[in-house]
């Protein structure tokens, strides 16, 4: 009874509790963790496992060559194997928490075992069936795994009924090499793809289904002879239902819009329209689709959202969208984000309350945006706005008890876009973003007459190696013009034409330009470009995507990016592009722009380095600040840190801001420019309102701290609310406080007993 049996770790233990050629055993109330294997079951019969947690384990319950097992209420979490049952039968698999396993509950080659109401969350397969048949899965709730139910190899006469399967990464329900099973009443939204039918899965029945709001395809088919009755597939952002063949699969009376070869019986199309879509959500999936829908402009939240652990609650927006929480809580456990923005223009985001979030509002390189009427309690950050988020409006915002409440920045870290070397053996210079992309020819021409003069001139080979022959073709120009603008010669390879070229190939030239797009030399081309170096060649590299795959995603053997390009690779994305030059051979006094004008303005994720091994840097990214943010009328109180912390920013505005109990009040850091009146705030470092030192009132003198007249009546003083409301209509002498929201507010609290 809640006896704890905790091995050293998975090679360090071999099975927690081993069960093995055994019956009528019960097991209970036992937490069984960091074990290779936490609880083995092989060759046995008639065994109970309830109200156990078995957890951190390599595999966290195998059942191996047994019949009549029954797991139920048990806590199945963070193992590589949940529950895998092998070549077993007749099990029953019931009221399982069973979340972040590698598998959640896996069969092989198992028939006619029982899975009900089991909850499994962050699994990659929630429920994964291979050569396993005449099973029931059902009742089952399935969110945020990879996959929510995966049937492959041959698994048959499968009934897989009334699970809800909503929020998964890739796929709902997803069938390959498996029919004739009958899936019916089941709830698929918010996947990629609801329910995807693979090659050689046929005679299966899709019947009383609903796929709504899947990012791609409601239900996608390609495999023949498959019926669909009684289905509703709508919303969903590509297609309601993707047939591969016209004439393979058949069905009658469904209900969906967008089609592609799919006719119901007698009817073109589906049976039944979908109803216009309803811009009302209750869930950060619904609310999620359906900002990013062109049929909402404004998403309006119809209850609350409790103990969210996702990673995003609301993302992917649509500019120009309103998101009116009415009043209703966004709940986080603590982690993560409430509400994110990336690259989003003229959103509002108002009467939301946000609490238990890393970031209760993330703005990523978002502008022109409106946030108000928001209260943001007990998160680490509770508005964070970063990088080029600009122009923002913050206001009538009431930001308390979190550990920073309105915080500005951006990467702290200074970015080589370009180094060069000089090894004595050859001479290198590599961009990390897309020469193609500098936004004018006078500076293209500048940066290329000085890269091939410090590589040392001579004949010189440019390398095409984009995706295909069209990215060469488009990005050829911009590096011909360039060497014909400085009188220098060349050879054009196009790798897609004439494959990746050889040593050989390269050795009769003094310089070789090669130039990627987005994407990279592989790893035969690395070798080619080594030996090329070693024999004193000189090379001119570029392109965006250069280290993301090398280093990333281990397209490198380990030598070419650091011992080579003597790069190191440190940032996917810099959100800068723009880049000041610092040495005196290539950058100069350079400063250039890589997007927009003449360029090729194709620099999605431009990437940060850093020169190693003896390299300079030639090019360093520009910093990028918010700057220009409106931040007003808002109540920024009682947080841990700092009330407002600009760590990066410039040009922001704050006004009438009520900043007060917080540990700093107001914090600027690095940052020019900023600059407001009308706050009150105790402590301020580097803040002045304008013409003073600090705020312009103290929070203790602040007018309207529940005695505006200073009579001494607190509670429910008339006489105060007028004056707070005279004061605000400009009828009133108030020492230039006029239209100001905070004093109003803030005597209404009062009055009301509520401050």
């Amino acid at each position: 009874s809640g006896s704890v049996l905790n091995g050293t770790g998975m090679e360090g233990s071999i099975r927690g509790i081993d069960i093995s050629n055994r019956e009528n055993v019960v097991i209970k109330n036992c937490v069984v963790m960091n074990y290779e294997i936490g609880i083995g079951i092989q060759g046995s019969n008639d065994i109970d496992l309830f109200n156990n947690t078995i957890m951190n384990n390599g595999a966290g319950l195998p059942v191996f060559d047994s019949m009549d097992i029954t797991i139920e209420n048990n806590t199945i979490s963070s193992n590589d194997a949940g529950i895998d049952i092998i070549n077993s039968s007749y099990c029953d698999i019931f009221d399982n928490a069973i979340t972040d396993n590698t598998g959640g509950i896996d069969l092989h080659i198992s028939n006619f075992n029982f899975i009900s109401h089991n909850d499994l969350t962050g699994n990659y397969d929630g429920i994964y069936l291979s050569n396993s048949s005449n099973n029931s899965i059902i009742n089952n709730s399935l969110e945020l795994n990879t996959n929510g139910i995966f049937l492959l190899f041959n698994s048959s006469g499968n009934h897989i009924i009334n699970n809800t399967a909503n929020s998964n990464w890739d796929y709902g329900i997803y069938l390959e090499e498996s029919s004739n099973n009958t899936l019916s009443n089941n709830i698929l939204n918010f996947n990629t793809i609801g329910l995807r039918l693979e090659d050689y899965s046929s005679g299966n029945k899709i019947i009383n289904n609903t796929a709504n709001y899947n990012w791609q395809v409601g239900v996608y088919l390609h495999s023949p002879d498959n019926i669909l009755i009684n289905n509703t597939f709508c919303s969903n952002d590509e297609y309601d239902i993707y047939n591969l063949d016209m004439d393979a699969n058949s069905g009658d009376n469904n209900t969906c819009n967008e089609t592609e070869n799919w006719d119901d019986d007698n009817s073109a199309g589906c049976t039944y329209s979908c109803p216009l879509m309803d811009c009302n959500c209750s869930t950060c999936n619904e609310c999620t689709f359906k900002l990013s829908r062109p049929e909402c402009s404004v998403v309006t939240l119809t209850k609350d959202i409790k103990n969210y652990t996702g990673k995003i609650c609301i993302d992917e927006w649509g500019d120009g969208k309103t998101f009116d929480c009415r009043g209703h809580t966004i709940d986080g456990t603590g982690e993560n984000t409430g509400i994110y923005t990336d690259y989003a223009e003229n959103l509002t985001i108002k009467n939301c309350i946000l609490t238990g979030w890393l970031y209760g509002i993330h703005l990523y390189s978002s502008s022109n945006n409106t946030l108000n009427n928001n209260t943001i309690y007990d998160n680490e950050n509770g508005i964070y706005i970063e990088f080029d988020s600009d122009y923002n409006n913050i206001y009538n915002n009431d930001i308390g008890d979190n550990n920073k409440g309105i915080h500005l920045s951006t990467v702290n870290e200074t970015y080589a876009g370009g180094i060069k070397t000089d090894t004595g053996t050859y001479r290198l210079v590599y961009f990390s973003f897309g020469f193609e992309a500098i936004n004018n020819e006078t500076d293209r021409n500048t940066v290329m007459n000085r890269t091939i003069n410090y590589l040392g001139g001579g004949d010189v080979l440019l390398v095409g190696d984009g995706r295909d022959d069209s990215e060469n073709d488009e990005l050829y120009d911009y590096y011909a013009d360039s060497l014909d603008n400085n009188g220098i010669s060349h050879t054009y390879w196009d790798t897609d034409l004439n494959g990746s070229p050889d040593y050989d190939d390269l050795i009769y030239y003094d310089i070789v330009v090669w130039f990627v797009g987005d994407m990279y030399p592989d790893e035969a081309e690395q070798e080619v470009l080594e030996q090329y170096l070693d024999e004193g060649g000189n090379l001119f590299i570029t392109g965006q995507d250069i280290g993301y795959y090398l280093i990333d995603e281990d397209e490198d053997d380990g030598v070419f990016y650091s011992d080579y390009l003597h790069a190191n690779y440190t940032e996917d994305v810099t959100e800068s592009w723009s880049l000041h030059g610092v040495d005196g051979d290539i950058g100069g006094n350079l400063s250039i722009e890589i997007e927009g004008g003449s360029g090729a303005d194709n620099q999605d994720w431009p990437s940060g380095i850093l020169p190693i091994n003896g390299s300079e840097a030639v090019f360093y990214y520009d910093m990028i600040y918010p700057e220009f943010n409106d931040i007003y009328n808002n109540d920024i109180t009682d947080n841990d840190n700092e009330g407002v912390y600009i760590e990066y920013g410039n040009d922001n505005i704050l006004n009438n801001n009520f900043v007060c109990g917080n540990l700093i009040d107001i914090n600027i850091l690095y940052g020019d420019g900023n600059s407001g009146d009308d706050n009150a705030c105790d402590l301020a470092d580097e803040w002045n309102d304008d013409g003073i030192n600090g705020c312009r009132y103290t929070c203790s003198g602040f007018p309207g701290i529940c005695d505006l007249n200073q009579d001494g009546i607190i509670v429910k003083d008339y006489n105060d609310l007028m004056s707070a409301y005279k004061c605000f209509l400009g009828i009133k002498n108030c020492n230039g406080y006029h239209k100001n929201w905070n004093i109003m507010k803030q005597e209404y609290e009062c009055f009301t007993n509520n401050k």
